[in-house]
């Protein structure tokens, strides 16, 4: 056992850790004064989650590939040219349909903003906040469904499960185009809230499988940024629609559901087809991938689980109500919370913004107008996450952003000047829509075993959900046209949430020096394999991502 040990780890298991939490020290360097030993069991099953590459020239190169190749189980050192080309497949084959998905998805539960300014309010009836109300119902239905569309997705796999939500908010949003009065329109929303409430955490989930920590926040960006984009390709939808007189007896606002809901429908058809070629249940059964590669891609994944055997184990409750207990979740659903309460309300009420600023413009010049804004902010999730994936620091990322949004809303809340609100508008969206998939990936790469980031996405995104609620009382007709009590609302949400991401990265900084002080290696103590296999994030060998 001994020397198995000496040749799957060249260096001590000790030296493994230091490398890893101090990569300021070399291999040769004494270890910390508070720094102990593991027991024989602890070192048996030790693996570490390295997620970054060396930063420091005083740590060689050459140990640290050591200690990774340790990690991934070879003596020989990492061949990341392997891995970037199986990356590149799995980028190919994944991200392009997980973006359409959540762009779909976003397009079709914005739409109704887009409706709202084109006769939707007049044709059904709706009286003071009605419309309020409709938007509310859909996101309580949206928060009910999360944690249990992921378990199901676990049991039936992402290729079938994220089809069929695809093909069932489609038709409903297709639906939306026959509701004639404001009942019909409360049941179509509890519908729609009911089939996408898991699509973005079921998303986040299944990509998790499949990258590396330090891979996922660019990974997760270029999907979610299909929200970002949506409110740009629904304005165009919407203004290009609204100059059609009717499509049989369907007209006006009616078209942008019934167009939009053909298009997803259809998109959900194609997928089912070819989403179980596209979407593998896991690394494992890739079968784009070389038998090779695929021992290669479960080897790198399982190197950032401790002592995990299978990368999908089964549904454990105790792993269930673990996430609950996480403070990394909480902090990621409070963050995530507070970034909905403006993105879910530019997303929402944009064109009713716009018509506030350009009062003189036609129903299709509001609709053209309240575009660019969200490209803008489209364009800079995509780099923003780009940036958090290299600098692996999503704490200083996410505070790097938000001042952004405070200017933009400081600029709503004390001016009534047209240009410079619309000049607001921009900065608004670009600060804010970036933050969504730092926090997702954050919180899905600080939690483990599968079970436990399962459940744990599905809190972030549905919790979050309390601020698309609260952003669906910002705007109210009463508070028109300079909308400042919402726009305030907004200016302090933004606040808060970097006052949240400073502390989740100054607590996280701090238990990772606990976990290298050697405070947390009691967890082990007594513990059975199968138990220490469990502990996921709670290892003591597990480094949280900051």
């Amino acid at each position: 056992m001994k020397s198995q040990r000496k040749k799957l780890f060249p260096l001590r298991p000790t030296c493994i850790r230091r490398l890893i939490l101090h990569p300021h020290l070399s291999p040769s360097s004494p270890p910390p004064p508070s720094s102990r030993s593991l027991n024989s069991r602890a070192m048996s099953s030790a693996s570490s989650y390295t997620d970054e590459k060396p930063r420091s020239a005083s740590a060689s190169v050459k140990d640290v590939e050591v200690v990774q190749a340790a990690v991934l189980g070879k003596t020989a050192e990492r061949d990341y040219a392997a891995e970037r080309v199986i990356t590149r497949k799995l980028d190919l084959r994944l991200i392009p349909m997980a973006f359409l998905i959540q762009l779909l998805c976003s397009i079709d539960r914005a739409s109704i903003g887009n409706a709202a300014v084109a006769g939707l309010r007049t044709d059904l009836n709706l009286q003071g906040y009605d419309l309020n109300i409709a938007l509310t119902i859909f996101y309580i239905a949206f928060t009910l469904v999360e944690v249990p569309s992921n378990l199901i997705l676990r049991k039936i796999g992402a290729h079938i499960w994220l089809a069929v939500l695809l093909v069932s908010f489609g038709v409903i949003t297709m639906l939306t185009a026959w509701v004639h009065n404001f009942a019909g329109l409360i049941v179509i929303r509890i519908a729609l809230g009911i089939a996408e409430g898991g699509v973005m955490p079921g998303l986040a989930l299944y990509l998790s499988r499949f990258y590396r920590r330090d891979e996922l926040v660019l990974r997760t960006g270029l999907f979610v940024s299909g929200s970002g984009l949506a409110g740009a390709i629904g304005g165009l939808l919407a203004s290009g629609l609204l100059s059609v007189e009717r499509i049989g007896s369907r007209h006006s606002w009616q078209l942008i559901f019934l167009i939009e809901g053909i298009i997803t429908a259809g998109c959900g058809v194609l997928s089912l087809i070819f989403l179980p070629y596209l979407f593998p249940s896991e690394p494992g059964t890739a079968k784009f991938l070389t038998p090779e590669e695929r021992e290669l891609a479960v080897r790198r994944i399982r190197s950032e689980a401790v002592g995990v055997k299978d990368l999908v184990e089964k549904t454990d409750f105790k792993l269930v109500w673990r996430a609950f207990g996480n403070a990394n979740v909480w902090f990621c659903v409070l963050g995530f919370t507070l970034g909905q309460v403006s993105v879910q309300g530019l997303s929402l009420f944009m064109p009713s913004i716009v018509r506030a600023i350009f009062p003189n413009q036609t129903t299709v010049g509001i609709q053209l107008r309240s575009c660019p804004p969200f490209f803008v902010a489209w364009l800079l999730s995509i780099l923003v996450a780009y940036i958090a994936d290299r600098v692996n620091k999503r704490g200083v990322v996410i505070m790097g952003c938000v001042p952004l949004s405070i200017i933009g809303y400081a600029v709503f809340v004390g001016t009534t000047n047209g240009p410079a609100r619309y000049c607001g508008a921009f900065l608004a969206a670009a600060g804010i829509f970036p933050l969504g998939p730092i926090f997702i990936s954050w919180g899905a790469s600080n939690t483990g075993p599968d079970t436990t980031r399962a459940v744990a996405t599905a809190l972030i995104v549905g919790m979050a959900s309390a601020g698309s609620i609260v952003a669906t009382w910002c705007y109210l007709p009463t508070d028109a046209p300079n909308y400042r009590i919402g726009n305030s609302v907004n200016l302090a949400a933004v606040s808060l949430l970097f006052c949240n991401a400073l502390a989740c990265t100054l607590y996280n900084t701090w238990e990772n020096r606990q976990r290298a002080a050697g405070r947390r290696d009691h967890r082990l103590e007594g513990k059975s394999d199968e138990e220490i296999q469990k502990l996921g994030c709670y290892h003591p060998h597990f480094v949280l991502s900051t």
